[in-house]
């Protein structure tokens, strides 16, 4: 019974390992693009329920091989990847950072390979929102499928 047991637990720490390394071969990446983006000032978003957000798009690219984020409004702004996690719900949370700011995106997959995506940036001015959709790809050893 015992032989039986630690058999199991064997075939279970196998299957993680080798589930992690196909993971690290095969890494995604994500492009993003916004269809809604709003400017919260100084932290304070409820003065602009009514107001109209602005006309920028948002476009992130995410590479979770190089465990990258960049985000592109008027500026490209370079973040590290701080942490990952992906969710039961179809839902994959990232979250990032730079010397100046920090933020999360949560991407969600949703039918027929398509997902939709709500951002989030923090900085000292105020923060940032944005929702919009994304593409993803998977690279397999330096090859781009999808």
């Amino acid at each position: 019974m015992l032989v039986l047991r630690s058999i199991k637990i064997f075939i279970v720490i196998i299957i993680l390992i080798l589930s992690h390394k196909s993971f690290a071969e095969n890494m995604m990446k994500f492009a993003c693009i916004s269809s809604w983006y709003e400017h919260c000032y100084m932290g304070i978003c409820e003065d602009n329920i009514n107001k109209k957000p602005f006309l920028k798009q948002v476009k992130i690219i995410i590479d979770l091989g190089s465990m990258t984020l960049i985000r592109s409004t008027d500026n490209n702004y370079v973040m590290k990847i701080t942490e990952t996690r992906f969710r039961p719900e179809k839902n994959i949370y990232i979250g990032y950072q730079d010397n100046l700011s920090n933020g999360f995106i949560v991407i969600n997959i949703l039918k027929e390979g398509t997902t939709g995506y709500v951002d989030t940036l923090l900085t000292n001015a105020g923060g940032f929102v944005s929702t919009g959709f994304c593409k993803s790809k998977i690279m397999d050893k330096g090859i781009i499928e999808g």
